[in-house]
């Protein structure tokens, strides 16, 4: 309930606040309706241009417990002074001293850091070596397979342009020209007759028969 009411207390005192804080609950409180507080750039009244506040009166338990703790704490500082006093060496002195050992606690660590990755570059540039001409084996085997390939087509290509090349030369030369053109047809007209007068069944197999000469009588069906 205290707590309460030194919080609904240090609310502002505007004409708003007063307005909401104006109820039967703030009323318990023993909250006054005041008007609220004027600026600074604003003119004291003449009736108040003389006012001298009275000073808050202390309690006095709380009073000795703030002058106990106040003299703690100059002991605690006084005794803080009398050791850096006390020190061999001033305090800006062991902080220059402090701050060199960490920049030279720095330095060698940052050498560290650097042999190390030195090291690693080292073991890695090794590894790299190592998986380029791994890398260079299998791809040489690739292309030599490739060309093995490569070599195989164009041998049987060449096969098939020579084939092409007999068949075509020796249809050139069975060809009919202006030079043999008599000679082939004095071969035409020297062959035999084909005799195209024979007998076909309904499905168009060709009869013919066994002997022409003796004229017989018994025939064969030739697919």
């Amino acid at each position: 309930m205290e707590s309460m009411r030194r919080s609904l207390l240090s609310l502002s005192c505007r004409a708003g606040c007063l307005k909401t804080l104006n109820t039967p609950e703030a009323t318990t409180f023993g909250l006054i309706n005041v008007r609220f507080r004027k600026r600074r750039d604003i003119r004291r009244a003449p009736s108040k241009l003389y006012y001298v506040r009275e000073p808050t009166p202390k309690e006095p338990v709380e009073f000795e417990m703030i002058v106990n703790k106040y003299r703690i704490y100059k002991t605690e500082v006084g005794s803080i002074n009398a050791f850096l006093k006390s020190l061999p060496t001033p305090i800006s002195e062991m902080r220059k001293e402090k701050k060199i050992e960490d920049s030279t606690r720095l330095r060698q660590n940052l050498d560290i850091a650097v042999e190390i990755n030195d090291l690693w570059n080292a073991d890695i540039a090794d590894q790299r070596e190592l998986r380029l001409a791994e890398e260079a084996v299998l791809q040489q085997r690739e292309d030599d397979l490739i060309l093995s390939k490569n070599l195989q087509e164009l041998e049987q290509q060449q096969i098939l342009a020579k084939e092409l090349l007999s068949q075509r030369s020796q249809r050139m030369a069975n060809a009919l020209d202006v030079e043999n053109l008599d000679e082939a047809l004095d071969e035409f007209l020297d062959r035999e007759p084909v005799s195209h007068n024979f007998a076909i069944t309904g499905k168009g197999q060709v009869v013919r028969s066994l002997d022409i000469d003796q004229k017989l009588k018994v025939y064969t069906v030739h697919k």
